[in-house]
């Protein structure tokens, strides 16, 4: 892990045993679920607000920044140095939310990576993708370029 992390930035969207590890790690973000998220707490600690558990991750932790995805619900970023946030995602008819979480992921990746675009602007770039992926049956069963930010500037 020292050597990826002093190659580049490393991101992870993972859970369980890796995710304790990780998180450990000065990693550029995790993606998690609030499922995963919740798990990060002892359950003395779990009825306290979403902001003020992300704030007290940030201040035990190397990570950088943690996003958290909750469904249909608004999904929470926080950044070291800034206020956790929520985003909403569009909203959609839910036929199958499988894969939305990678598609998520994916989208922010491509658009902090390949576009320079702040977590922030990642984060509201691709929840219309992974609510687009949620509104069909399959995992990432939809166009693409029927979506404006893939559909230019590849």
């Amino acid at each position: 892990m020292t050597r990826w992390l002093a190659r580049g930035p490393v991101v992870a969207d993972t859970y369980g045993p890796p995710l304790g590890w990780l998180s450990h790690q000065a990693l550029a973000w995790v993606k998690l679920n609030r499922v995963e998220f919740e798990a990060l707490f002892p359950e003395t600690e779990r009825n306290r607000p979403m902001k003020e558990r992300l704030a007290a991750l940030l201040e035990r932790r190397p990570v950088r920044a943690w996003i958290v995805s909750d469904g249909a619900r608004p999904v929470w970023l926080a950044e070291r140095g800034g206020e956790p946030a929520e985003f909403a995602p569009p909203k959609v008819n839910e036929i199958s939310p499988t894969g939305s979480g990678d598609v998520l992921h994916a989208c922010m990746i491509h658009a902090v990576f390949h576009h320079q675009r702040s977590l922030p602007d990642a984060l509201t770039l691709a929840l219309p993708y992974a609510s687009a992926n949620a509104a069909h049956p399959g995992v990432v069963d939809f166009p693409l370029n029927n979506l404006s930010f893939f559909g230019s500037n590849p």
